[in-house]
Parts: C-alpha cells; structure tokens; sequence
C-alpha cells in the first residue's frame, strides 16, 4: 500500500509537470507569433512610409536623371538615354563574375531589372534562370555614344 501511494504521487508531479511545461511551450508559441505578427505590420507601415515619402523607389522605378543629364547623354550620342544604357548593359554578361549554374548563362535579361541611379551609376539584376544577384556599375558615355562599364560591387541572393 505505501509502495501504491508513491506511485499515484510520482504520477500526480509528473503529470503536473508535462501540463506546465507543456502550457509554458503553449505561451512562448503564441507570444512568438503575436511578437512575429506585429513585427511585419510594423515593417509594412515602414516600407509604406518611406514609398510614400519617396525614400525608396517604387519597383521599376523611372531613371532619375535630370532633363539636363539626359540632354547631356543625348548630345553625347544617346537618342534616348535610359533605354539605350540598360540595352547596351544587357550585351555584356561578361560583366557578370559568377558563373551561371546547372547549364544556365549568367546575364542581363530585363530592362525593367536595370534601374539608372545617378549620371554614372547603375543598379542592375542578373540571373541564370537558377540563381540570381545583384550589381553595382559605373558608366561613362564618350562621344558617339560609346557606353563603357566599370563594376563597382555585386552579390549573390541567398
């Protein structure tokens, strides 16, 4: 009988136990989402903030080069500046330093992915249809409209 009465009270602790731990997993499980939840509206109303501040660009944003730059980019050769950097940028993959994977060819593919920053800056995106990264070139227009590329900085999404 007193060997009954251990049992039936190691049970009751045990059981008490797993109801606490289990209650307390329960807690830091909801606690985690609601944090997790408020933290991406929080983000959201940032990002919507800044677009509607004009921080950050809408996606395929407009180059923002002056009137006078582009006349500039014009009288160098460039009939219309933007188009024509992005096309010429999209013929030099060689650019590129990383290595397309699983078959496929590193380059520039879209013109909407080559964003003009300033009058010597260009954001642009490259992919192999498998991986894809980000970089940063400066150009420079020579008379006649020769557009030459000098990298600056790239990267690799993960």
């Amino acid at each position: 009988m007193e060997k009954n009465r251990d049992s039936s009270g190691a049970n009751a602790r045990e059981r008490t136990l797993w109801i606490m731990a289990s209650a307390f997993f329960l807690i830091a499980a909801v606690l985690a989402g609601a944090t997790s939840l408020y933290l991406h509206r929080e983000l959201d109303a940032a990002r919507h903030g800044a677009k509607a501040s004009g921080v950050l660009p809408p996606a395929n944003a407009p180059a923002v080069l002056s009137p006078g730059e582009i006349l500039r980019l014009q009288e160098l050769g460039l009939a219309d500046p933007v188009p024509a950097l992005a096309q010429d940028l999209m013929r030099h993959p060689e650019l590129i330093p990383y290595p397309g994977v699983l078959g496929g060819s590193m380059g520039f593919y879209s013109e909407d992915n080559i964003q003009i920053l300033t009058p010597r800056w260009v954001l642009a995106n490259f992919d192999d249809g498998h991986i894809d990264g980000y970089m940063l070139l400066e150009y420079a227009v020579a008379p006649g409209g020769k557009i030459t590329w000098k990298p600056l900085a790239s990267y690799l999404r993960e």
